[in-house]
Order: C-alpha cells, then sequence, then structure tokens
C-alpha cells in the first residue's frame, strides 16, 4: 500500500482539536488531494507517535543478562512493537558507559553498526541517542568518530555512579543482578564504580573537553536524572538544553525558566508514579512543567498515558496526545513531525477509540502496522 489516499469521514486531531474531515497523503507526505478514498467512519485520526528517549528495545536484543540475541534480529522484533504501539519516530536510549556489557562502549558500536544497516529496509523512522556515562575512562575521541559515522542526532549525559553506590549500601543484590549484565560480581562491579568516583573531578575536565567536540557537530544535548537547579545549571553549561526525568519540581521549574523542554516517563504517569520512587509525572503535567512523555522502558505506555490523563480529567485526550507527538517533536525541532498539516510527513495513526485501540500505523505514508476493521476496509479496496 502505498501512493495518494484520502480517508473520509475520521476525526482528525488538527491542533489539539478532533475535526471530522477527510484526511489526505500522497508521496509520503499529508496532502489536500488523493485518488483512493477509504471509509475511516468510527475512527481517530492522530499524529504518529514521537518517542525520544525508549530502552525498550534492550529486552528485544538481551532478553536475559545471560542471553545476547543477533542484533538485527532483535531490531526487527522492536520494530513491530513499536508500529503496534503508535511510534513512528524512535530515538533508541543505548548506553555508552563502564557498565560493560550491552551497555559498553564497544557493543554501541556494534548496535550503530547494525541499526545503520537495519535502517536501509525498516520503515519506521529509528534513530540512535547516545547515552553517555559521564565519568568514563575511555577517550572521547571514538565515541565524536562514531557519532559522526552514523549521523547520530542526540546525546544524553547521565551519571549513574551515586545510584550505585546507593544501591550497593541499601540493596545490594539489585548492583548483583546489574553487575550479572556484564558477567561480573557485584565486587566486581563496585570497584569500577568506586574507582570512577575517585577521579571524578579529572573525569569531568574530561566532559568539558568532549563538548567542545560536540560544539562541532550538529547534535541536541540533554541530560538525564537532574537532581538540582545546580546540577541541570551545570549540565546546561555543556549545552545540554533537554531537561530529562528531572527528580524536583525544583529542577523542572528553573529547567523552564531557563528554556529547556523537561521530558518525563510515560510509565510514571500509567503507574501512579515512580518506578525509582522520583517525582511524579503527572505532577509536573498538572504543573505545566513537562514538554514531553517518553515511552522509557516501556512502548507501550505512550499511548496509554494519554488515556490515564483523560479518564482522571486532568488534561483532556486531545491536548495529551500533543505530550507524545507534537510536544517531543518540538524539543528535538523535528519540524515535519508531531502535527497533521499539509506538506508534514505522514506520520499518524488510525484509532479505533470505543475499544482505544491503535488499528494502523503509517510512516512516511506506508503502513508499518494494520489490524482489526480497518485492515478489512483497506483490503476491500484491493489494495
Amino acid at each position: 500500500m502505498s501512493g495518494s489516499f484520502r480517508f473520509t469521514n475520521a476525526d482528525v486531531l488538527i491542533e489539539e482539536e478532533l475535526q471530522r474531515k477527510s484526511f489526505c497523503f500522497e508521496n509520503g507526505l499529508i496532502s489536500d488531494l488523493a485518488e483512493i478514498e477509504v471509509d475511516a467512519s468510527g475512527y481517530w485520526i492522530l499524529p504518529g507517535i514521537v518517542d525520544l528517549h525508549g530502552d525498550g528495545f534492550e529486552h528485544h536484543l538481551n532478553p536475559r543478562p545471560s542471553a545476547s540475541f543477533d542484533i538485527i534480529l532483535g531490531l526487527r522484533s522492536a520494530e513491530r512493537e513499536l508500529s503496534a504501539n503508535g511510534i513512528t519516530t524512535a530515538y533508541f536510549a543505548q548506553a555508552y558507559s563502564w557498565e560493560g556489557g550491552y551497555k559498553s562502549p564497544s557493543y554501541a558500536k556494534d548496535f550503530f553498526n547494525a541499526l545503520c544497516l537495519y535502517r536501509k529496509d525498516c520503515l519506521t523512522d529509528i534513530r540512535a541517542q547516545v547515552r553517555y556515562e559521564i565519568l568514563m575512562l575511555e577517550n572521547t575521541s571514538e565515541l565524536i568518530s562514531l557519532i559522526k559515522a552514523f549521523d547520530i542526532n542526540y546525546l544524553v549525559y547521565n551519571n549513574h555512579i551515586p545510584v550505585a553506590q546507593k544501591l550497593w549500601k541499601e540493596f545490594p543484590e539489585r548492583i548483583e543482578g546489574w553487575a550479572a549484565k556484564s558477567k561480573r560480581t557485584g565486587s566486581e562491579l563496585m570497584a569500577v564504580v568506586n574507582g570512577l568516583a575517585d577521579n571524578g573531578s579529572e573525569l569531568k575536565n574530561q566532559l568539558s573537553l568532549l563538548y567542545a567536540e560536540l560544539t562541532k557537530i550538529d547534535i541536541m544535548i540533554g541530560s538525564h536524572d537532574d537532581s538540582s537547579q545546580a546540577e541541570r545549571s551545570y549540565f546546561n553549561s555543556l549545552g545540554a538544553t533537554i531537561c530529562e526525568f528531572p527528580t524536583s519540581i525544583v529542577t523542572a521549574e528553573y529547567a523552564r525558566s531557563i528554556g529547556n523542554p523537561v521530558i518525563m516517563g510515560a510509565p510514571n504517569v500509567v503507574r501512579g508514579g515512580s518506578q525509582s520512587g522520583s517525582i511524579s509525572a503527572t505532577d509536573l503535567i498538572m504543573a505545566d512543567l513537562c514538554d514531553a512523555l517518553v515511552s522509557d522502558y516501556y512502548y507501550p505506555a505512550l499511548a496509554n498515558s494519554v488515556w490515564t490523563l483523560h479518564d482522571k480529567d486532568l488534561v483532556r485526550f486531545e491536548r495529551a496526545w500533543g505530550l507524545i507527538s507534537l510536544g517531543p517533536a518540538r524539543a528535538l525541532n523535528l519540524n515535519t513531525k508531531g502535527q497533521l498539516k499539509i506538506g508534514y510527513c505522514a506520520d499518524f495513526v488510525v484509532m479505533d477509540p470505543n475499544k482505544r485501540l491503535i488499528e494502523a500505523t503509517f510512516c512516511n505514508g506506508k503502513p508499518t502496522y494494520m489490524s482489526g476493521n480497518f485492515a478489512s476496509k483497506v483490503l476491500e479496496k484491493n489494495i
């Protein structure tokens, strides 16, 4: 199915309003004219979901700490999950970390290479986000080379050293599980962690050198889990204009005051709070301090977070959908995504609002997922 299509009698989400009108697309773009007509009565047509941070793909590549699979096979499986959940643009958050295993620099290189090969055939717009651990012994020149070679346009600063040290004191069994991913014991992993912490000041100087190189590249930068205004200010001074998962309302307020988009996890909304005990994403949304929601570790949470906000009478469905489409597109300057406007990419989903099911996902005008009665309607056209 490709070419020129008109879906009629659907409710189309335009500028935070569902409007009963025809929706046309051809040659991968939203248009005002089309050839083949399909009756979409009873359906909603919504902008495709833009996911700026998701590591759910890891479950497809490494379903168990000691069981890894071919990266291409895992990417193929992950793309199926994306499309079934209405995600048309996805940033796979690949770690570049001291953690080892599938979060190591060597694995990241293999992953980026495989993703580059896979993208030649995939329909979903899958991109890479580098989750860079700021306290690393590795020379940053290799990372810069990877970013340039694979045209990576999003990097996020992370610092999991304090988290690891806290867990080792309070929940050592969780560190043992963490260490198992790189075939180490908890003690072995913590020896690495404590060694990096002891050299923190010197390694932060290396971070400044990395930022100097990043300024020469067209790349967006964010920081993850900022815990204070001072931390947000520090990372902002290193080019991190996106505040990803702030852990306090004060941090989010400061980020907003300096024009930094605030990103939170959709699972936080669906579950009613943070799994790590941090601030509630819903509280930030109600305080108008959240610009976008992301899948984090669970892709189905994106669409379901919108229904959660709607059901609790907190945010209208139409406005809430913007948190997973227009909001993230604007945060990362994806200027032809996130809205259903003529000339924009034909990235959209077809939803049965009664069943709350996505029955079709289109990326660049091509179906990546189709099921249910809507699939039958399309097949009736002998397409």
